[in-house]
């Protein structure tokens, strides 16, 4: 596959259906958090398909925005931050990554600044 937008994955789920020759009756999925491959699950197996992150997956992209944010030292250094990132909850996938993140940054680098100002 060499695409990744929905339709992408659509095509690809639909094809696995045909090639299956019979009703494909799924009770779960564990994906990654790629907003395309969720939606595209739940147009083929309907709304109500339950679908988990993966933690895995969920690690690697807190990690990418870490290093994006520049936080890398900090977050490998000091337990508090680290505790502090990995609190999110996985369920921010329903929401824009990047805009939970970058708030969640917003908060640490002000709590930050406020702690090393009182010391």
């Amino acid at each position: 596959m060499t695409g990744r937008r929905t339709v992408d994955y659509v095509k690809v789920l639909q094809k696995i259906g045909r090639l299956l020759d019979r009703e494909v009756e799924v009770e779960e999925f564990v994906v990654d958090f790629e907003k395309a491959k969720w939606k595209a699950i739940r147009y083929v197996f309907g709304e109500d398909a339950k679908i988990h992150g993966c933690a895995f997956h969920w690690g690697q992209a807190v990690w990418r925005h870490v290093q994006a944010k520049g936080l890398a030292t900090e977050y490998s250094s000091k337990r508090e931050t680290y505790a502090y990132i990995r609190k999110l909850p996985i369920g921010v996938y329903a929401f824009n990554l990047v805009q939970v993140f970058n708030l969640a940054c917003f908060l640490l680098v002000g709590v930050w600044h406020e702690h090393s100002q009182q010391q």
